[in-house]
């Protein structure tokens, strides 16, 4: 929302500072044309489609490869990864599980171990199991506490620590982390709750999330490495990412985007500001709600300073992603109408704010961009001519 402006202001609380941002303060230069190549990287044999979950700085991806539709509209996927140069590897499912189970990847470390987990049984009563495959492929299945009936991961550490949840037979979620060796242990929830959800573990083994249940209420929260919890009320009230640093990027209890540094200065985006992912720096990027339809991509700087990342001319809604160690940010615009998503295109926007289309697929107008390292490589999906979608590497 290039130009419009509110007041802001910079207030105590207790110790913590409040730094209040509720203007696009800049707006960044226009388009410029692709410098990049796409590269589809393909599916099984057999399967018609594939979707993109995570890139590390190796260059390697993961994701799902698709087959064709079943009678009841769902379809079959199978957690792969993919080389660097582009190889395909389905990844094993541990004996007990059916070959034919579901099967996701969620977040892989530059060391190459992948965390995931495979579904399968009947719709209402499924049962799941936590993953973690090592690079050379071998599969290790990550057991609930003891007493609970399954558990899944959110994300992976450098170390390979993976946290997650494990659930209990009446549903109740336990904050839990895994060591390499496969041990589970609790991240305990804040005295007098009795539940806790993962939401993200970043690459020194901090944990956010929440603490729930036992009739208190739900409260942002982080775990430091050793497993000690701490309440991050009022200032955070939905923590959804930490980087390396520990700065924490998330909503407050006003429902506001916002951004709580380790020294305890919160940097308030306004009650349309949506985060979606933060920089080595503290940079955060994300959108900024229009109307319910209609977003426009955002950055917010260490200092708090709002950029307005510009879109389409002939597209409506935009939104920043993801970004890299040097300040390039990709993502996604888009034209609605009536409420429909005609068309999607991914871009990248430089440091400087400049955009730049990515390439499709021929016959596609649907790409989207979700990852990319330090290298420059962008990972993502991007719909043929008969509509399925693929995932996709970028490169220059």
């Amino acid at each position: 929302m290039s130009g419009r402006r509110r007041s802001g202001f910079l207030r105590s609380a207790g110790s913590l500072a409040v730094l209040v941002v509720l203007t696009a303060g800049v707006t960044a230069p226009a388009a410029t044309a692709a410098p990049l190549t796409i590269t589809v990287l393909g599916a099984l044999p057999g399967d018609i489609a594939s979707a993109v979950e995570d890139l590390n700085e190796a260059g390697t991806v993961i994701g799902r490869s698709l087959s064709a539709k079943a009678a009841d509209g769902t379809w079959n996927e199978r957690a792969v990864r993919w080389s660097p140069e582009g190889t395909i590897t389905a990844l094993p499912l541990p004996a007990g599980v059916p070959r034919t189970a579901y099967s996701k990847p969620v977040a892989i470390n530059d060391a190459g171990f992948i965390t995931g987990y495979a579904r399968y049984g009947p719709a209402g009563g499924y049962e799941y199991r936590a993953l973690r495959w090592a690079p050379n492929g071998k599969v290790t299945e990550l057991k609930p506490l003891p007493g609970d009936m399954r558990a899944t991961p959110k994300g992976i550490s450098r170390n390979g620590t993976v946290a997650g949840e494990s659930y209990d037979v009446n549903g109740e979620h336990h904050a839990v982390k895994w060591a390499l060796d496969g041990t589970v242990t609790t991240l305990s929830p804040l005295p007098g709750s009795t539940g806790a959800r993962v939401h993200f573990i970043n690459a020194n083994n901090m944990v956010v999330g929440i603490s729930e249940g036992g009739g208190s209420p739900s409260h942002a929260v982080k775990w430091d490495p050793d497993g000690t919890v701490k309440d991050l009320h009022p200032f955070i009230g939905v923590a959804y990412a930490v980087n390396d640093a520990g700065v924490i990027s998330g909503w407050n209890e006003n429902g506001h985007g916002s951004r709580l540094d380790p020294n305890g200065t919160v940097a308030d985006f306004g009650r349309h500001g949506y985060t979606s992912n933060i920089g080595p720096d503290g940079t955060v990027v994300g959108c900024f709600y229009i109307s319910v339809w209609a977003t426009t991509a955002m950055r917010w700087a260490p200092d708090g300073t709002p950029t307005t990342l510009p879109g389409l001319p002939t597209h409506n809604n935009s939104r920043a992603v993801n970004m890299n160690a040097s300040g390039t940010v990709v993502g996604h615009t888009s034209r609605t109408e009536q409420m429909n998503f005609v068309e999607t295109s991914a871009v990248k926007w430089s440091p400087d704010g400049t955009i730049t289309v990515l390439d499709t697929l021929p016959g596609s107008k649907h790409s989207s961009a979700a990852h990319i390292n330090s290298a420059g490589t962008i990972a993502g999906t991007a719909e043929n001519a008969d509509e399925n979608s693929h995932a996709v590497v970028w490169r220059s």
